[in-house]
């Protein structure tokens, strides 16, 4: 017997649409896990995305970062299912997908502007602005180990220089957790995932990182600072969380010389 998820009963969640397509990946994923109860998956659907962004939210104010002046993109959107939650806390949000019927229902229904994603790295994406806030739920949860660094740093170029990068992962509690064992190593790669053919697993597939893994993966740009890490079940309900900063151009020269002077 699957786990009854309630309704959010936030402020956040009154403030939102709740219409879901019925093409949406995440909502199907869901409903098969928690043997195809349409009440259940639609509550779980809601109640995720709202812990997370609440958990998002507290973040900022306790850092003392006000949102109501700043732009975020939801990167791998989907059909908004958090893309939603972030309408009545940030200025302008901005979505972006593969897919255009995604593009389209996020601005027929949730009334977010969007642009189409790439699915090589080495394409450019078609926006020339950048965001002060850039978001990825479960993305980074996908990519071949080849290619994830790379993604992480074409995706980073979308944030403007002093914001902000928010990622999920799936971490070693989450392996323990499903799988009933450690995982081995810093990273395991599987060659599935839920797009039902959509999307080839061999390149988007399912991995699971340890923060260590990250570390390696993206400490290495010049210009990033991590803020905060989350583990499974502080932030997001299942998925690890990472909160980065592109830091300022003098911000960076600064860390340069303390490193230099070392």
């Amino acid at each position: 017997m699957s786990f009854k998820y309630p309704l959010p009963n936030s402020n956040l969640y009154k403030k939102i649409d709740r219409t879901i397509s019925p093409k949406c990946e995440m909502f199907k994923h869901g409903k098969q896990n928690l043997n195809n109860d349409d009440e259940n998956a639609t509550n779980y659907y809601f109640y995720s995305a709202d812990f997370l962004v609440n958990n998002l939210k507290k973040f900022f104010t306790d850092e003392g970062i006000s949102t109501e002046n700043k732009t975020i993109l939801d990167f791998a959107a989907g059909y908004g299912r958090t893309t939603r939650f972030f309408k009545p806390i940030f200025k302008e949000v901005t979505c972006s997908d593969l897919d255009q019927s995604m593009l389209d229902f996020n601005k027929e229904n949730l009334g977010i502007d969007g642009f189409k994603s790439v699915v090589n790295f080495e394409e450019k994406f078609d926006v020339e602005k950048k965001f002060d806030v850039v978001f990825c739920l479960s993305l980074f949860t996908h990519f071949n180990p080849n290619i994830w660094e790379k993604w992480f740093k074409k995706v980073f170029d979308l944030v403007e220089e002093g914001g902000y990068f928010i990622m999920s992962t799936r971490g070693p509690e989450l392996v323990k957790k499903f799988l009933g064992k450690k995982m081995e190593g810093d990273m395991s790669f599987l060659q599935v995932n839920e797009t039902m053919g959509r999307l080839d697993p061999g390149y988007y597939g399912s991995i699971s990182v340890s923060p260590k893994f990250v570390e390696e993966k993206t400490l290495t740009l010049k210009n990033i600072s991590l803020l905060k890490y989350y583990s499974m079940g502080k932030c997001d309900l299942f998925q690890d969380v990472y909160i980065f900063q592109k830091r300022l151009p003098f911000l960076q020269k600064l860390f340069s010389l303390f490193i230099s002077s070392k």
